[in-house]
């Protein structure tokens, strides 16, 4: 009797704990699409990028010829497709950023679940990343950033349940995802390179092997990017036209590439702005911001405070490696053009950072949690704001 009463509790108690899970990953769906979508509202026109996405995905689905440009193949073609449905290009592009919202909004929450404990704290750290301005506003500019970067965070999400568990299941699908984010963009092959080489470095320091799911991993990758593959090879294309034309069409304007393949000029220092975008405050403003969304600094620069000491926060594992993947990822683009834009992926990994930061200061010091979690939200939210009259302005 005893025992069929203690396993009747336990039961209950992983029912109620399944429902909770179930709710919070249905908060945060919601959450980030209804945030994303009301603030693509405030786009009135496309982009010249989001008309030529959306010209080359609807030639390509009406006669099978992809042109002028194959960077990215993923959000041409899905653009397209949907504009089938609405017939309405604008309308495509919101919901389009809505959906991207609402998937790195669930994988930026199911990130914090691992990290974090305290059910406020997650929250809070959730809303936090989200209201980042780099996050939210940037990418209305360009609209493959945060395509490219929603699915970058939900692939490594099911890399890091991969490496946990040693789970084939999770190994395929965090491969088949890393295939679809290099057809979103070019970046996702670096990311592929990135998380094999992860992989191959915790096993080495664990003693554990990992060949099985990185087999996995490898294949199901292959397989996800082969039809587009064999369609570049029939068009006498390896990579993309980016790698293949950048240079010789003038679109390297300022990296590395430029000098390694003969431009015969040296880089100069003045070149690499990234320096300027994450850790140089402009005397026009501390926060950094500019003029122009086009090419607004993504990162909040009182920000980084809160980042050195976000590493205090967490009981840090070395699985939490794979986090910072997409970071690095997104300098791959600083070889071939630096533009501050391109660097959106790094930006919810150091919001990610900032939220643990700020939350150890406000444990460390015994302060009113519910205050200053508000304040903060509140100082961010109001950034958003300035910046939205800016874009509407």
């Amino acid at each position: 009797m005893c025992i069929y009463i203690f396993i009747s509790k336990k039961i209950k108690f992983l029912f109620v704990i399944s429902i909770i899970k179930n709710l919070s990953a249905l908060y945060s769906l919601l959450v980030g699409f209804l945030l994303f979508f009301i603030v693509a509202l405030t786009k009135n026109s496309l982009g010249p990028d989001e008309e030529t996405y959306l010209r080359v995905g609807t030639i390509f689905l009406d006669s099978g010829l992809y042109t002028f440009t194959k960077a990215h193949p993923l959000l041409s073609i899905v653009s397209a497709a949907l504009n089938k449905i609405f017939h309405n290009p604008l309308l495509t592009y919101q919901i389009i950023y809505g959906m991207s919202g609402m998937i790195l909004s669930f994988s930026i929450y199911k990130i914090l679940e691992e990290v974090l404990k305290d059910q406020v704290d997650i929250k809070f750290s959730h809303i936090f990343v989200l209201l980042t301005p780099g996050v939210i506003l940037l990418c209305l500019y360009a609209i493959s950033n945060i395509f490219f970067t929603s699915i970058a965070y939900l692939s490594i999400y099911f890399f890091y349940l991969t490496i946990i568990k040693n789970s084939s299941f999770y190994s395929l699908i965090s491969g088949l995802l890393v295939g679809l984010s290099y057809l979103a963009r070019m970046d996702g092959i670096v990311l592929f390179f990135g998380l094999c080489l992860t992989l191959l470095i915790l096993g080495f320091l664990s003693k554990t092997s990992y060949l099985k799911v990185l087999l996995i991993f490898v294949l199901v990758f292959l397989l996800a990017i082969l039809p587009w593959q064999m369609y570049l090879s029939s068009n006498d294309m390896i990579l993309s036209s980016v790698i293949r034309g950048g240079y010789a069409s003038g679109y390297w304007t300022d990296g590395i590439a430029k000098y390694i393949l003969g431009d015969g000029t040296r880089i100069s220092f003045s070149e690499l702005n990234f320096l300027n975008h994450f850790f140089i405050p402009t005397a026009k403003n501390i926060v950094i911001y500019s003029e122009s969304i086009s090419s607004m600094k993504s990162f909040p620069f009182f920000l980084w405070v809160f980042v050195l000491f976000g590493f205090y926060e967490i009981n840090f594992k070395k699985e939490y490696i794979v986090f910072a993947v997409p970071f690095f990822t997104t300098f791959s683009y600083l070889i071939f053009f630096v533009e501050t834009r391109y660097l959106v992926s790094a930006v919810p990994l150091l919001g990610i950072m900032a939220s643990l930061g700020y939350i150890n200061i406000i444990n460390r010091n015994n302060l009113n949690k519910n205050k200053y979690l508000f304040l903060i939200l509140f100082i961010i939210f109001v950034m958003d704001v300035s910046f939205m009259v800016m874009w509407l302005n």
